[in-house]
This record gives structure tokens, C-alpha cells and sequence, in this order.
């Protein structure tokens, strides 16, 4: 699946993108995929968020919220 001109890393990145596009895109609006949800802070702890991002020891999402919707 050599395409002119580009590398074979390009070429990975095209496959990756149109199987992702094609095979697990699909299952979100379904609702047969979820993220995980590592940890949920109120946006006031945004700090503490982020120093749990940089830490690199959670597993998932960490999740931001706001207590006036929308």
C-alpha cells in the first residue's frame, strides 16, 4: 500500500486513521465505548488536575467540571 512520495510512517499514520475511522468511530454515538474515567475534580482544583496529569499515574481520563452547566 506504498503510496507515491510518502513515507512508510505516513503511510502507517493513513492506516491507523482510516481503520480507527471505519471500525471504532462507529461504537461512540452506539454507546459500545466508553473512555474511563481516572478521576473527576471541580474546575476550581485545575491545579490539582493538572499536577495528576504530569505525575503520569492515572490510567484514563481526568475529568473537569463546572457546577453551573452550560
Amino acid at each position: 500500500m506504498e503510496m507515491a512520495g510518502a513515507s512508510l510512517g505516513e503511510n502507517l499514520r493513513h492506516l491507523i486513521d482510516t481503520e480507527l475511522e471505519a471500525q471504532v468511530w462507529p461504537l461512540i454515538p452506539a454507546s459500545k465505548l466508553k473512555p474511563v474515567i481516572f478521576q473527576t475534580f471541580m474546575l476550581e482544583q485545575a491545579r490539582q488536575a493538572h499536577e495528576l496529569i504530569d505525575s503520569g499515574r492515572h490510567i484514563g481520563k481526568i475529568v473537569l467540571t463546572s457546577p453551573h452547566p452550560g
